[in-house]
Parts: C-alpha cells; structure tokens; sequence
C-alpha cells in the first residue's frame, strides 16, 4: 500500500468529517517523526534489523535453556516492551494512513 498522500486526498479527507480528519492527522503527525526514524534512513533500519537478529538469537538461548541472567533480562525487554512499542507504532501509522486514504476516495 502507498502510504504517501497528496495534497489534494488531504484536502478531500478534511471535507468529510473535518472534527475526525483533524485527529487522525493530528495522529499522523505525530507518528511520522518515528516513522522516518526507523524506516526512512539506514541507520534506523539497521537499528530495527539488529533488534530482530538479536532478539532472534536470545530466543533461541531461552528456549534451549542457555541464556544466561542478562540475556534473559535483554529478551524480555526485546519481547516485551522494545518490539512491541515498534509494532504498534507501525500499526498505528498504517491504520491512520488507510483510513485518511480511503476517506479522500469518497468525494472521487
């Protein structure tokens, strides 16, 4: 899905419900910062990249029961709370930008 929008679906977004368009942009605006971050420059795609790799790896630790104390502790936080906040973040910015791009297909 293109995830890139024209001034004009923009336009035809905020003429539908301006209140509900206002606060999905609102949204929009505020993801996008975290969404060039992470997927817009190699760095932040790297950093994504050797999150999963390890997390990858300590998984395997865990389940073979060989993960030392700190490993365990590093899976947990990958686990429960780095790749997650990642993910709902990315879900999050794709649920807002369908629903701004199906809201501008309205007025076609």
């Amino acid at each position: 899905m293109d995830l890139t929008f024209s001034v004009e679906e923009i336009n035809k977004f905020l003429a539908l419900n301006s209140k509900k368009a206002a606060k999905v942009l609102s949204d929009l605006g505020k993801l996008i910062p975290f969404i060039e971050s992470c997927y817009g420059s190699e760095v932040g795609k790297e950093l994504l990249k050797d999150d999963i790799q390890r997390f990858t790896e300590l998984h395997g630790k865990v389940m073979d029961l060989e993960a030392t104390d700190d490993e365990k502790a590093e899976y947990r936080y990958l686990k429960n709370i780095r790749l997650p906040r990642v993910a709902h973040r990315l879900h999050e910015f794709i649920t807002k930008a369908k629903e701004l791009k199906e809201g501008s297909k309205i007025h076609e």
